[in-house]
C-alpha cells in the first residue's frame, strides 16, 4: 500500500491542477446523470421532466394541466421496494466482528460516529446512498487531538457532482478530491465561491476561493496562505499529516453499469427503470382521467336569456349596450341550478296534458369506467414487473403464499441472491470502515467477515403455512425441524433450547397421529413415553441451572437422563395385594 500513498505535495500538485484546468474525472457526467435519474424515481425530485407530451394528440396547455394533477406514486413503489435492504444487517447472515486490545474504548469512539454511531449510520444510510447515488464517497473525517484523548472520526459525505475527481490503484483509492460552493456572506465580486479538498492517505489540502481577488505572487508548492490560480485567489489550508496506511474514504456502489465497461456503479432497481417509465406514464394518465371524466356529467334544458335588450355582439358574446349581459354573464342562456344544494322550481300546468316528465328536463350520463380500470390493472401489472426485475421473484406482491413448499423455498431463494450482493458490499464498506477508524486513532484492530445467504426473512405466518404444506408433502424430518427452527426464532424463543429439545426429546418431526399411535403401546413409565411427555418441562428447568445451555452436551444429557429416571422410577407400577383372601382348604 505503501507505494500507492500521494504525498500532501503531490496532492497540491494534483490539485492546483484539477482547478486551473476545470477538468472532471472520465465517468463525471454519466455518474451525475444516474444520480439525477435516481432521485426522480426515489424522492420524487424532477419527477416532472419524466413526463412527456403526446404531440399528435396533447396540446401544451393540456399537457401542463396533466402534470399539475399527477400525484407521483414512483417514490412510494421504489420505497417499498427497498426497505428489504434495510434488515440485511440485522439478520444473522451477516456477521461483522472485531477485536482490539481495548474493546470499551473502540466501542465508545464508534457510538460516537455521527449523530447515531458507526452501527446505526451504515445500516441505516448505506442503502439509500446504494439507491439515490452508489458512485458517491463516505469520508471518514475526525476531530483533533490534544494529544490526551483519542481523535474522534465522524462521516462526511461526498455525492457524486461534487467527487469530480479521484484515481484508483488497483483497488486502492489514490485520492479523492470535493468541490463545494459556499455561501457568500460578505460583499465580494463572486456570485459563489469555490472550495476544493483533496484527501490522501497522508493528509488533506483544501483551496478555498476568496471573496475579492487579490494581486499576489506566490508559489503553491512553497505551502503560502494565499496563491492565485488563473485570475482566481485561494486560500490555502493544509493541516497536519496524518499518516494512515489508507485515503479515509469509501466509494458505496457494488453493482456495475454494463453500459460504461464496469467502471461506475449503477444502483438496485436500475434495470427496472422501464417499468417505472411505463408507470408513471399510465399514472399520469389515470390521475387525468379521474379529475377530468371519472364523475357524473349532468345534461339539462336551459332558457334563454329574458333580460332586456340581451343580443348576440360580432364576438359571439351576449351584450345589453356593448357591456356583457349581467343576467346571463353574456352567455344567452340562464341555467336551472348552478349547485347540489338548489332547486328547480317549475310552475305546475292548467292543463295535466301539458306537464312535461322530469327526465326529459335534467339527466345524468355515467361514464364508463372501463378504461380507469384498465389503467389501473395496468399499473399494478408494471409494478409487479418492476419488482420482478429486481429481486426475481414476486414475493412482494403475492396474495397467497405459494402451494408448494418447493415454489416457496425458490421465491426466498431469489430474493437471498439479490440481498446477497448486497450483504457483502455492507460487510466489505463496514470492515474498511472499521479499519479507518482504527487506523485514525492508532489503534491494532482484527476483523471478521462472514456473510451467509439465508437471511431468514419469512414471517410467522408463512412459515406455519409452509410448515402444514411440508408435513402435507410427507417432507423429511430434517425440513420439518428447520421450519420448525424458524419459527422458534420468529416468535421470540430461544433457538439453543430448542435445538437441545430436538436432540433429547424423541419423535421429533413425527405427525401427531403417529406419536400418538406409538406411545399407546408404551408402558406408564417407560423411558420414550416419559420423555416426550416431559421433556419440555425438565429442559426448561434445567435451562435455569447457570451456565447450563453452555455446557457440553454429553453433560446436558446426562443431567436430562438423570431426571428421567426419577420419573421412571414414581411412575413404576405398584404390585398390590388383593383385598380378598382365600383359603384353599375351606
Amino acid at each position: 500500500m505503501a507505494e500507492n500513498i500521494i504525498t500532501q505535495s503531490q496532492a497540491i500538485e494534483i490539485l492546483y491542477d484539477v482547478i486551473l484546468t476545470g477538468k472532471r474525472h472520465p465517468l463525471y457526467d454519466r455518474c451525475v446523470e444516474l444520480t439525477n435519474e435516481y432521485k426522480a424515481y426515489s424522492l420524487g425530485i424532477g419527477i416532472d421532466e419524466k413526463l412527456h407530451r403526446f404531440t399528435s394528440t396533447e396540446t401544451e396547455e393540456a399537457f401542463e394541466l396533466r402534470k399539475e394533477v399527477t400525484v407521483n406514486i414512483c417514490k412510494s413503489i421504489v420505497n417499498g421496494s427497498m426497505s428489504v435492504f434495510n434488515r440485511v444487517p440485522r439478520t444473522e447472515a451477516v456477521k461483522v466482528e472485531w477485536f482490539t486490545k481495548d474493546v470499551q474504548e473502540f466501542q465508545h469512539v464508534l457510538d460516537y460516529f455521527g449523530r447515531y454511531g458507526f452501527d446505526q449510520y451504515l445500516a441505516n444510510r448505506l442503502p439509500k446512498l446504494c439507491e439515490i447515488d452508489p458512485n458517491a464517497f463516505i469520508v471518514y473525517e475526525f476531530s483533533g487531538t490534544d494529544g490526551k484523548k483519542l481523535a474522534q472520526p465522524y462521516p462526511y459525505e461526498v455525492y457524486s457532482e461534487n467527487a469530480i475527481y479521484y484515481e484508483y490503484k488497483n483497488a486502492d483509492l489514490l485520492y479523492l478530491i470535493d468541490w463545494q460552493e459556499l455561501p457568500i456572506t460578505e460583499e465580494s465580486d463572486k456570485k459563489v465561491l469555490n472550495k476544493y479538498t483533496i484527501y490522501t492517505a497522508e493528509g488533506a489540502v483544501t483551496f478555498i476561493e476568496q471573496h475579492k481577488n487579490k494581486t499576489i505572487s506566490v508559489n503553491v508548492f512553497e505551502n503560502e496562505n494565499l496563491i492565485n490560480i488563473d485570475e482566481n485567489t485561494y486560500q490555502v489550508v493544509i493541516p497536519q499529516p496524518y499518516k494512515l496506511e489508507q485515503t479515509p474514504a469509501t466509494q458505496v456502489g457494488y453493482l456495475t453499469d454494463d453500459e460504461y465497461n464496469g467502471k461506475c456503479f449503477v444502483n438496485q432497481y436500475h434495470y427496472g427503470i422501464p417499468f417505472l417509465d411505463k408507470l408513471l406514464k399510465t399514472n399520469s394518465e389515470l390521475d387525468i382521467t379521474m379529475c377530468r371524466h371519472a364523475h357524473m356529467q349532468k345534461i339539462q334544458y336551459v332558457r334563454k336569456c329574458t333580460a332586456d335588450g340581451c343580443a348576440v355582439d360580432t364576438d359571439g358574446v351576449y351584450k345589453i349596450d356593448g357591456h356583457t349581459c349581467p343576467t346571463c354573464d353574456g352567455t344567452g342562456i340562464i341555467d336551472v341550478t348552478r349547485g347540489g344544494l338548489e332547486f328547480i322550481y317549475l310552475p305546475l300546468p292548467d292543463s295535466p296534458q301539458d306537464i312535461v316528465s322530469l327526465d326529459n328536463i335534467v339527466k345524468y350520463i355515467q361514464i364508463p369506467v372501463e378504461v380507469a380500470n384498465l389503467q389501473k390493472d395496468y399499473i399494478r401489472e408494471m409494478v409487479d414487473y418492476f419488482r420482478k426485475a429486481i429481486f426475481n421473484t414476486d414475493i412482494f406482491s403475492r396474495q397467497e403464499i405459494a402451494d408448494t413448499a418447493t415454489a416457496k423455498i425458490l421465491e426466498t431463494e431469489n430474493l437471498y441472491d439479490t440481498l446477497y450482493l448486497y450483504a457483502v458490499n455492507y460487510s466489505m464498506v463496514k470492515e474498511e470502515g472499521l479499519k479507518i477508524i482504527a487506523d485514525i486513532i492508532d489503534r491494532e484492530i482484527t476483523v471478521i467477515v462472514k456473510v451467509g445467504k439465508d437471511f431468514k426473512l419469512l414471517n410467522k405466518t408463512e412459515l406455519l403455512t409452509l410448515l402444514q404444506t411440508a408435513q402435507t408433502a410427507g417432507a423429511n424430518d430434517e425440513v420439518i425441524g428447520l421450519i420448525n427452527k424458524e419459527l422458534v426464532r420468529a416468535m421470540g424463543g430461544d433457538e439453543t433450547i430448542y435445538d437441545l429439545q430436538r436432540q433429547l426429546i424423541p419423535f421429533s418431526g413425527k405427525t401427531k397421529e403417529m406419536i400418538m399411535l406409538t406411545l399407546s403401546q408404551l408402558k406408564t413409565n417407560d423411558r420414550l413415553r416419559l420423555k416426550y411427555l416431559l421433556g419440555p418441562d425438565i429442559i426448561k428447568e434445567l435451562s435455569v441451572i447457570p451456565e447450563f445451555l453452555n455446557f457440553t452436551f454429553e453433560k446436558q444429557k446426562q443431567l436430562f437422563e438423570a431426571e428421567i429416571d426419577k420419573f421412571v422410577e414414581m411412575y413404576k407400577p405398584v404390585n398390590t395385594q388383593p383385598y380378598l383372601q382365600f383359603n384353599e382348604e375351606e
